[in-house]
C-alpha cells in the first residue's frame, strides 16, 4: 500500500522535473535563438529559474487549451500533452542543440556548487518530511475544482474556479494518472518540489542584492520562511498554491533591488506572469509595487516602456485571472486590459526627462518625501482601523469592526512572527532614509507598497468604493500582505535593514576601531551565522515536536495521523453515492447523493 504512494511521490517529481524544468529549458533555448539578448553570460540562479518559469508558463496555457476546447475530459490527454512536451524537447535538441548546451553548462555550474546541492538536500528532506507527516493538501478551493475536472461526481466544485490555473495545471496530470486517489492526497506528492522551489528563490533573491556569504544569508531566509506560517501553514502542511504565487512575486519584487542597469526585464515579466498564473493574490501586491517601481525611479522614460511591454507578456495571465476575481464580462475585462496597455503606451510618449516634467517628477521634495511614505502609511492605517467590509454583516479578520492595526499585525502569524513582523514593519519605514533613491529605488519601493497596500484597503472598505471586485478580494489582499508575506516580506525587510545599516556605518565602525581593516566580510559572516543560530536553537521544540510525531495511517487513497480518520476517510471514497469530499485536519465531511 505504501508503495503506491513512493510511486506517486517518484510521478509528481518526474513530473515536474520534465513537464516544468526540462521543456522550459528547450523553450528557453528558443528565446535565446529569437532574442539573443535573454542568454545568460555567466553562472546565476536565473538558470535554474527562468526554465522552471517558461514551464510553468507553457503548462499553464496548454492546460487553459485543452480546459476551454473540452479535452480535459478526454482519455487520450496524457498522451496528448505528454507528446507535445516531448515535441518541444526534440525539436530543440534538433534545431538548437549549440544553445541547450550553453544552458546546461550553466546549470551544471549552480547545481555542482557545495552550497547549492548541501542546502538542497535539506530542503528536499523537509519536503519528504511533509508528504510523509502530511499526505494530503486542503484548504483550497482551486484544488477542489480540479478535482471535479478529474471526477465530477465526487466534486461539487463545478464553476468556473480557474483563478490560479497555474497550481490546476500543475497537479492534474499526475492526478489523471493516479484518478483512484483523491486529488488531496496527488497534490501533497508536489511538496518536496515545492520546497526545492523555495530554495531556489531564496538563492535568487540574495544573489540580486549580492549579500555575501551567499549561501549563508540564503540559508538564513529559507529557515525564516520555512518557520513562519508561509512554511509551516502554507506550504509544509496545506501545499497551498498561493505559496507557489507568493514565492515567484518575491523574485519578481528582488529583480528590481539591483542598480537598474543590470535588471533583466525580460526576467521580470517572466516572474510576474507565473506568479499571477500561481496565485491571483499576488497580483494586486506586484501591481502596487510597479507603480511605486515607476514613481520612485529617475529612469521613468524607459520603465514606461518596460511596463507597457510587460502588460503584453502578462496579458494573458492578467485576462484569466481578472475573469475570475472581477464581476466583468470576459469582453469588459479584455476592454479594461487594453485600456491599460492604452494608457501605459501614452505614458510612453512623455518625457519625463524634459526640463518641466523633471522639475515635476524628480524634484528634491519628492526625492525626500517617498522616505515618509511608509511611516504616513501605517499612521493613516492606525487610525483607518477597525473597518468593517460587510456592513450589518459578519465580516471576517481582520476586517470585522474590531480589530486594530497591532491586533491586525501580530494575530495572523503565530509561528516566527510577531517578532519578524514588528522588526519587518520598523525596518520598512527605516530603510528608506539608510538607502539611496537613485541608487536603490527598488528597496524603496519594496518598503512601501505592503503599508501602501493595507492603506488602499482600509480607504476602499470605509468609503464603500464601488469596484468591479467580489468583496472577499479585499478580505484577502489585506489578509495576505501578513499572513503569507509574513515570513518572504517582513523576513527580508529585517534583513535588508541589519546589511544596509552595516553598509553604512561600516567606515565609522573602522574609524573607531570596532571592526578590524579587510575583516568586513568576517564579520558580516559572524552575524549571520549568529541570527540563523539562534532561529534553529529557538525552534528545538520545533523539531521535537515533528519528530515525535505519531506516524500517519496510510490507506488506499492517503493517509492521516489520525488511524480512525483515515479509515472514515477510505471508506467515504469508496461509496459510489459519494458526492462531495472535503479534508481537513480534523474531519470529513461528505454528502451522500439519494
Amino acid at each position: 500500500m505504501f508503495s503506491t504512494f513512493c510511486v506517486l511521490l517518484v510521478c509528481a517529481q518526474l513530473h515536474f522535473l520534465f513537464s516544468i524544468f526540462t521543456v522550459g529549458l528547450a523553450l528557453q533555448s528558443w528565446l535565446n535563438r529569437i532574442w539573443s539578448s535573454t542568454a545568460l553570460t555567466q553562472p546565476s540562479y536565473s538558470s535554474l529559474l527562468v526554465p522552471v518559469a517558461l514551464g510553468i508558463y507553457w503548462n499553464t496555457t496548454q492546460f487553459y487549451i485543452f480546459y476551454n476546447t473540452g479535452l480535459t475530459s478526454s482519455k487520450y490527454i496524457l498522451i496528448l500533452k505528454y507528446l507535445l512536451d516531448i515535441l518541444i524537447l526534440v525539436a530543440s535538441l534538433a534545431l538548437n542543440r549549440l544553445l541547450i548546451h550553453n544552458i546546461l553548462r550553466q546549470v551544471k555550474a549552480i547545481v555542482t556548487r557545495r552550497s547549492t546541492y548541501c542546502l538542497g538536500i535539506v530542503a528536499l528532506s523537509i519536503g519528504l518530511a511533509s508528504f510523509y507527516y502530511f499526505p494530503y493538501a486542503f484548504d483550497n478551493a482551486q484544488l477542489s475544482w480540479t478535482q471535479y475536472l478529474i471526477k465530477p461526481q465526487i466534486s461539487f466544485w463545478a464553476s468556473n474556479n480557474y483563478g490560479q490555473i497555474g497550481y490546476s495545471s500543475l497537479i492534474y496530470y499526475v492526478g489523471y494518472l493516479f484518478d483512484f486517489i483523491p486529488l488531496t492526497t496527488v497534490s501533497s506528492a508536489f511538496k518536496p518540489a515545492l520546497f526545492i522551489l523555495i530554495l531556489l528563490c531564496c538563492f535568487y533573491i540574495f544573489e540580486q542584492i549580492r549579500y555575501k556569504p551567499l549561501w549563508l544569508f540564503s540559508a538564513l531566509y529559507f529557515f525564516i520562511l520555512f518557520f513562519s506560517a508561509f512554511g509551516q501553514w502554507g506550504a509544509f502542511v496545506t501545499g497551498k498554491p498561493s505559496i507557489y504565487g507568493v514565492i515567484l512575486s518575491m523574485v519578481f519584487f528582488a529583480s528590481f533591488l539591483k542598480p537598474f542597469k543590470e535588471i533583466k526585464f525580460n526576467e521580470v515579466y517572466l516572474y510576474f506572469s507565473v506568479a499571477a498564473f500561481s496565485g491571483i493574490i499576488t497580483i494586486p501586491y506586484m501591481a502596487m509595487f510597479s507603480l511605486f517601481i515607476f514613481f520612485t525611479s529617475v529612469e521613468k522614460n524607459i520603465l514606461a516602456r518596460k511596463f507597457r511591454n510587460l502588460i503584453v507578456v502578462a496579458f494573458f495571465p492578467l485576462f484569466v485571472a481578472a475573469s475570475y476575481a472581477t464581476s466583468l464580462s470576459t469582453i469588459s475585462v479584455a476592454i479594461g486590459l487594453l485600456a491599460s496597455l492604452l494608457i501605459v503606451s501614452l505614458l510612453t510618449k512623455l518625457d519625463f526627462n524634459s526640463h518641466r516634467n523633471h522639475r515635476i517628477f524628480n524634484n528634491s521634495f519628492l526625492r525626500r518625501g517617498t522616505a515618509f511614505l511608509p511611516l504616513i502609511g501605517i499612521a493613516a492605517s492606525y487610525f483607518l482601523m477597525p473597518a468593517t467590509l460587510i456592513p450589518n454583516g459578519r465580516s471576517p479578520f481582520p476586517l470585522d469592526g474590531t480589530t486594530t492595526l497591532l491586533e491586525y499585525l501580530l494575530y495572523q502569524d503565530k509561528k516566527i512572527a510577531p517578532v519578524i513582523i514588528v522588526l519587518g514593519v520598523i525596518s520598512a519605514i527605516l530603510l528608506p532614509f539608510i538607502v539611496s533613491r537613485k541608487d536603490k529605488f527598488g528597496i524603496q519601493a519594496f518598503c512601501i507598497w505592503p503599508i501602501a497596500t493595507i492603506v488602499f484597503v482600509l480607504v476602499v472598505v470605509h468609503l464603500n468604493i464601488p469596484l468591479p471586485l467580489h468583496p472577499s478580494i479585499f478580505w484577502n489582499v489585506i489578509k495576505d500582505v501578513v499572513q503569507w508575506y509574513g515570513g518572504p516580506l517582513f523576513g527580508l525587510l529585517v534583513l535588508l535593514l541589519t546589511l544596509e545599516s552595516f553598509v553604512l556605518f561600516k567606515e565609522r565602525l573602522k574609524k573607531s576601531k570596532l571592526l578590524l581593516p579587510n575583516k568586513e566580510n568576517a564579520f558580516v559572516q559572524f552575524v549571520g551565522i549568529f541570527l540563523l543560530t539562534a532561529i534553529l536553537l529557538g525552534h528545538i521544540g520545533y523539531f521535537q515536536r515533528t519528530l515525535a510525531y505519531q506516524p500517519p495511517t496510510f490507506t488506499s487513497i492517503g493517509g492521516h495521523g489520525d488511524p480512525d480518520l483515515a479509515i472514515l476517510a477510505e471508506h467515504i471514497w469508496s461509496q459510489p453515492g459519494v458526492k462531495t469530499f472535503v479534508m481537513t485536519t480534523i474531519l470529513i465531511i461528505s454528502t451522500l447523493m439519494e
